[in-house]
């Protein structure tokens, strides 16, 4: 898939690894991963007893480029601001240009995060995403 309706600056606000209950994510001051912690608590699909990777959680801002139409950041697409290969949850989404203009009818399957902007919603706007994935 690509990115739709989305400049191609992204900004990365915060991309970290999640600790699992065995231990803390360590990351060092330049960003590099020390240790990922225990991820046994990780199960995919759940209740299957097998961890299936570090979730890590992260917040880019992006910039839409047309008022009010259907928007789509790909996780897998490699030119992307942060990637990997399965969004897990999004957690927020919105406007930090102005309060007008909420993301609307929000969706993620895969590694897609989908989502439609309402009426207030102009090209050029900011919004800020938060979400878990690996």
């Amino acid at each position: 898939m690509a990115n739709a309706n989305l400049e191609t600056e992204q900004t990365v606000i915060l991309d970290i690894p999640l600790a699992g209950v065995g231990g803390a994510t360590i990351v060092s001051s330049a960003g590099a991963l020390i240790s990922a912690g225990d991820t046994d608590w990780l199960q995919s699909p759940m209740g299957a007893d097998a961890g299936s990777g570090t979730v890590s959680i992260g917040i880019i801002e992006v910039k839409l480029t047309a008022s009010n139409a259907a928007t789509t950041y790909d996780l897998a697409l490699a030119t992307n601001a942060i990637t990997g290969t399965e969004i897990v949850a999004v957690l927020d989404g919105h406007n930090v240009t102005t309060a007008a203009g909420r993301m609307a009818q929000a969706d993620h399957t895969g590694s897609l995060i989908k989502f439609a902007a309402d009426a207030g919603v102009v090209a050029n706007v900011l919004f800020r995403i938060t979400f878990l994935y690996r």
